[in-house]
């Protein structure tokens, strides 16, 4: 029934979880993203046109459960194409998740990893001008949905940006079929 939101655990949230299925759902998550995910506009047309907006010179971007950090490479590289210097943290709270992240973006030294759940941590150490999170949230229970938003909402300085699902029936279908095609 999709028209209730979920309130099971999702496999891949489980510590216990097989290992290379996880890492197997991270690769497909690449091209599932590049696919369907509006992350990349979205980012486009708000975020980096607000620091071209700004003038910033200098950005701090928290990524939340930022999984295999590719929109966070995407980040850097049209940073670097643009001239600005970065800084982009990837939290995470699996540290299975972490390390493959590490290693998918080894070669951007502005790219660091945290392994901390979001609702443990004090988001403003990080001094972030903008929050972003893409396929996160339902992750996460009803009130802790809250809380993260509000959270990000008190500690970035110019923005956040939080993109999720729509479940339905089409969804499910081609995620299966392009996650089987990838593994």
């Amino acid at each position: 029934d999709l028209s209730v939101r979920s309130q099971q655990t999702e496999i891949m949230d489980d510590p216990q979880s097989d290992t290379d299925k996880l890492f197997d759902t991270l690769r497909s998550f690449r091209l599932i993203n590049r696919l369907f995910s509006r992350m990349n506009t979205l980012i486009r047309k708000y975020i980096y046109k607000d620091i071209l907006r700004r003038n910033l010179t200098s950005v701090t971007l928290v990524d939340l459960g930022a999984g295999s950090g590719d929109f966070a490479v995407d980040f850097v590289k049209w940073s670097r194409k643009s001239g600005i210097s970065v800084r982009v943290i990837c939290l995470d709270s699996d540290p299975r998740v972490v390390s493959f992240g590490k290693e998918n973006t080894a070669k951007y030294s502005e790219i660091s990893y945290v392994c901390k759940d979001v609702l443990s941590i004090d988001l403003k150490l990080y001094k972030p001008d903008y929050i972003v999170s893409n396929h996160f949230i339902h992750h996460l229970a009803n009130d802790q949905i809250v809380q993260v938003i509000k959270k990000s909402f008190e500690s970035a300085k110019y923005g956040m940006l939080f993109n999720d699902l729509r479940r339905s029936k089409i969804s499910f279908l081609l995620y299966f079929l392009i996650s089987h095609s990838v593994t």
